[in-house]
């Protein structure tokens, strides 16, 4: 092996001006330039070839002595589409053999299958828990409005996993745990409501006039904790990556979700049953 990549300065895909096809140009340093225009004066008419972990990457034959530090490749073949595939692969195989970076194997450890199926059945038990947990406090404290925060929120999930439908994403563990922190957003927006309509019954309004003021002076805070959890989950989309990303997808897509269940699917529920009663409830059990 006369050079390495540490001899190259840079590689790039252009194309040649007299044909027209996809040339890949090489520029060596100053040692790179000796060896190499040494190396093709010695080999010409034979083949010298580009190798990258043990592999021939590409192999272009050596019309005459080359020198100067300037090389250039022309691809072979016919199909144009092909060409400019291997001339941008070829680039990539050059820049990566010219960065000084050798493996040296630190650690490593092996995982069974037996822990990815612990970590699914404890994250199922965890998932399960929680909305037991949701379902029992918002009954017990809210009742009949209780009852309305979980259909807004089974209504919440199921449009979550709608969405992972028809995007054909899968739900991994960090989605799960992206949902179970959606239930809980969720939930704490329908807290915020219901207090606004305990207070404003507290001060004589009627029902009717109890709901409107309490869906729309809760709406402000809702908003703020929701954009302020979105921009959060933007921040790892962006800088993160595998679990993280997929995480950062999922709830932002629980926080749309929320904003919509908390807004517009628990004020039809309350809506519905009050126009129900035509206007004969005194109280509301909240």
């Amino acid at each position: 092996m006369r050079l390495t990549g540490s001899a190259i300065s840079e590689a790039m895909a252009s194309y040649d001006p007299n044909t027209n096809r996809p040339i890949v140009l090489v520029d060596f340093n100053r040692f790179g330039s000796l060896v190499f225009s040494d190396l093709t004066s010695q080999v010409v008419g034979q083949k010298v070839a580009t190798i990258l972990d043990g592999k021939v990457k590409s192999a272009p034959i050596i019309n005459g002595p080359i020198p100067g530090g300037r090389a250039s490749i022309t691809m072979g073949g016919r199909d144009p589409q092909r060409q400019e595939r291997e001339a941008t692969d070829l680039v990539s195989v050059l820049k990566t053999g010219s960065l000084p970076a050798p493996l040296k194997e630190t650690s490593s450890s092996k995982v069974g299958a037996s822990l990815g199926r612990d970590a699914i059945e404890k994250t199922r038990v965890a998932f399960s828990l929680g909305v037991v947990l949701v379902i029992v406090i918002m009954i017990g404290i809210y009742k009949w409005s209780g009852i309305i925060a979980v259909g807004a929120v089974a209504v919440n999930i199921l449009m979550m996993l709608t969405a992972m439908i028809v995007f054909g994403a899968t739900l991994t563990l960090p989605g799960i745990a992206a949902v179970v922190l959606t239930v809980g957003m969720a939930v704490d927006g329908n807290i915020l409501i219901y207090e606004r309509i305990r207070d404003e019954l507290l001060l004589g309004k009627s029902v009717r006039g109890a709901v409107d003021l309490g869906f729309s002076r809760a709406f402000s805070a809702i908003l703020d904790g929701q954009l302020t959890t979105a921009a959060a989950g933007w921040v790892l989309l962006q800088y993160g990556s595998g679990p993280i990303k997929g995480f950062a997808v999922m709830l932002l897509v629980g926080i749309a979700t929320t904003l919509f269940t908390n807004i517009w699917v628990s004020r039809l529920f309350f809506d519905w049953y009050i126009a129900k009663k035509k206007g004969q409830m005194a109280t509301i059990s909240i």
